[in-house]
């Protein structure tokens, strides 16, 4: 039937459908083996259930970093030579000062993003047409930070919200208000 369809042979389809099995079905592979990665949220909106909304960590469930109480108790120990006891509370300095670190740059990240959400209110409420022009140094202001503060906490983040998976950086917008109160983008 597809012979006759085609105006060829049968041994003619046949040699067809042979070739065609030995065809690579992903030849880009060849060129690039990126793989996408799922993307995973950094942050999570919520609505709190009186109007507004709930911003916190996606991580939250994550156990929190800790230092090794058998290493604490060892830095302290007087009966361990003085280079033994100076090297572990010198490391132990270090683990301490890298899990403030992470700990500041989390809470940093969560207040910019409950800022973003508070200033982007209506873009959480109703959609895409109601994202206003919201400049980085507005919400720096607000968190009381500088501006290169604020964009290095959104890079490469995402947020998880009623209006779907985002690039934190995306509620951004350089704009102004015109006097009557819209919203002007400079794009």
């Amino acid at each position: 039937e597809i012979a006759k369809k085609m105006n060829c042979s049968i041994d003619r389809v046949k040699l067809a459908i042979e070739k065609m099995r030995k065809l690579d079905t992903s030849p880009g592979l060849l060129v690039s083996k990126v793989q996408n990665p799922p993307i995973m949220p950094d942050l999570i909106v919520e609505p709190d259930g009186q109007g507004g909304y709930e911003v916190h960590l996606a991580d939250a469930s994550m156990p929190s970093l800790r230092l090794n109480g058998y290493y604490l108790k060892m830095a302290r120990d007087r009966h361990l030579d003085d280079e033994t006891r100076r090297f572990l509370q010198n490391n132990i300095r270090s683990a301490q000062w890298f899990m403030e670190a992470i700990e500041q740059r989390k809470n940093t990240m969560l207040r910019v993003a409950r800022s973003i959400v508070k200033h982007q209110k209506e873009f959480f409420d109703k959609g895409q047409l109601y994202l206003k022009p919201l400049p980085m140094s507005v919400v720096a202001a607000d968190v009381g930070v500088h501006v290169a503060t604020v964009s290095r906490a959104v890079a490469g983040k995402y947020i998880q919200s009623p209006q779907g998976l985002l690039p934190l950086r995306s509620l951004f917008g350089g704009g102004t208000e015109t006097p009557q109160g819209d919203s002007q983008s400079f794009d």
